[in-house]
């Protein structure tokens, strides 16, 4: 099945289903073993790199600026309530747009 399949009528649905042990796509749905993830750096230190990835590349590729910036904020709007932790919009929101120039 190519990219485009995978995102058309129940395939989504269908995919869901056989792999729901794993979170998906914020834009496509994909389960994220069925897709390649973006990752946006919101810490980094000479030892680690933090990410958070709420869309698959595909789906990036083929989006807007502010298409990118609502997915990764409802994320980190997600992990804030769920975790009640809290790392810095500014810099995921500087480096979406330093990445989609």
């Amino acid at each position: 099945m190519n990219e485009i399949e995978k995102r058309t009528g129940t395939n989504t649905l269908k995919l869901r289903l056989e792999n729901s042990s794993y979170s998906s796509c914020y834009r496509c749905g994909l389960p994220w073993n069925k897709c390649e993830s973006k990752s946006i750096t919101y810490f980094e230190t000479k030892l680690t790199t933090r990410g958070i990835f709420a869309m698959c590349t595909y789906c990036w590729d083929h989006s807007s600026l502010d298409e990118r910036l609502h997915h990764y904020k409802t994320l980190w709007y997600e992990n804030n309530n769920r975790w009640n932790y809290c790392y810095d919009w500014s810099v995921i929101e500087k480096n979406i747009i330093a990445e989609s120039n």
